[in-house]
C-alpha cells in the first residue's frame, strides 16, 4: 500500500514521509474516485456493509486502536515478494474508480508473478464485491471455474 520510487501504485498519498502517522487515527479521505453522492445503489450496498463492522463496542463510529495498528501494519508490509514467489493462481480485482489507490495496481501486481491475473471493473469504487455483488461474483466463479 506504500508508494515508493519504484510502486507507484498504493494508496493515494501514503508515502515513506508519511508512513508512521498516516493511518494513526483513521483511514484518510484521498479526494480520489466516485464521489459519495454519485454512487447511488453502489453506496446503499456500501452503507449497509458497513454498518455493523464500523459501530463499536460503545457504539461509536470508527475503528479500534487495534484494528488501526492492524492497518498500519499490513499497509507497511511489502507483499511484492510473496506475490512473485507464489505458484498458485492469484486474481486480482480493482474498482476502476477506486477512492484508496490506483486499479493499475491490480495489473502491476498481477505481473509480478505468472501465475496472476487481474480484472479492473468499471463504474466501480474499493468495495467491488460489496458494490457491483453480481459483477464481482461473476468475474470470480469464471476465475475459479479455470482451475
Amino acid at each position: 500500500m506504500l508508494n515508493s520510487a519504484d510502486w507507484p501504485y498504493g494508496y493515494y498519498g501514503y508515502t515513506e514521509d508519511n508512513v508512521d502517522t498516516f493511518f494513526a487515527e483513521s483511514i484518510p479521505s484521498t479526494g480520489h474516485g466516485t464521489p459519495l453522492w454519485r454512487r447511488g445503489i453502489r453506496l446503499v450496498r456500501l452503507i449497509r456493509a458497513m454498518r455493523s463492522s464500523m459501530d463499536g463496542e460503545k457504539g461509536e463510529k470508527g475503528l479500534t486502536p487495534g484494528e488501526l495498528e492492524l492497518l498500519g501494519d499490513h499497509a507497511h508490509a511489502d507483499w511484492r515478494p510473496v506475490i512473485a514467489g507464489s505458484s498458485v493462481p492469484i486474481l486480482f480485482i480493482a474498482g476502476a474508480e477506486s477512492e484508496m489507490w490506483p486499479s493499475a495496481h491490480a495489473a502491476a501486481s498481477a505481473a509480478l508473478t505468472a501465475s496472476a491475473t487481474s480484472v479492473v471493473i468499471a463504474h466501480d469504487g474499493h468495495a467491488t464485491n460489496i458494490e457491483q455483488p453480481r459483477r464481482f461474483n461473476a468475474i470470480l466463479l469464471d476465475f475459479l471455474t479455470r482451475f
